[in-house]
């Protein structure tokens, strides 16, 4: 019989090879702009999204699907927005009206600066990852901080914006991770039932 540690170590093994193989995937996918410009759209196009007033976001970093035009999109629709600061090993949403609004943060990400007004609750949180099942299981970069943040402060409907390259039939998962109700690709929109 196997013990509970060294199940919950083959997973965390299996999430750090996941993660390696899929930072190179992302990193690889041709069109990228045009495809984040598809996904942004498509979600704008959701009932959910449509009818919300407030949205979580993240900026994006490196390869991620783009969101800028989508935090764009937002602000002309009249949305409130806050995007994520990471304050030691927590994350928290503060609100931001525009890019000017932003500097380098943890990481380098653009992250709100010191003066922007908290954030407590939104309609909904878009929220990014290196991979996700059609469970909407999802993996980021190791270091907790949504999983954190959506097990003390959210209640609301979580979209995640992934290429489809993205998308595996299972991944590896813990208990404690936090998935997505939905998932927003370049081809499709997976609802998590």
């Amino acid at each position: 019989m196997r013990c509970r540690g060294a199940a919950r170590m083959d997973v965390r093994e299996e999430k750090k090879r996941l993660r390696a193989q899929m930072i190179q995937v992302r990193d690889n996918i041709s069109e990228r702009e045009e495809k984040s410009r598809r996904i942004a759209e498509s979600f704008l196009q959701l009932r959910e999204a449509k009818e919300a007033e407030s949205f979580f976001c993240y900026v994006s970093f490196r390869s991620e699907v783009d969101t800028i035009w989508l935090l764009d999109r937002l602000w002309k629709a009249g949305k409130r927005v806050a995007v994520p600061k990471t304050e030691g090993k927590q994350m928290n949403f503060y609100e931001i009206r525009s890019m000017e609004d932003l500097s380098p943060g943890y990481c380098a990400i653009l992250e709100p600066k010191p003066e922007m007004p908290r954030m407590c609750r939104a309609d909904i949180l878009i929220m990014p990852g290196l991979a996700f099942d059609v469970q909407g299981h999802r993996i980021g970069y190791g270091g907790g901080f949504y999983d954190r943040f959506l097990e003390r402060h959210f209640a609301g409907k979580k979209i995640a914006l992934a290429f489809e390259e993205q998308i595996q039939e299972t991944i590896p998962s813990e208990r404690r991770d936090a998935a997505a109700d939905g998932i927003v690709t370049d081809r499709r929109i997976l609802w998590i039932s």
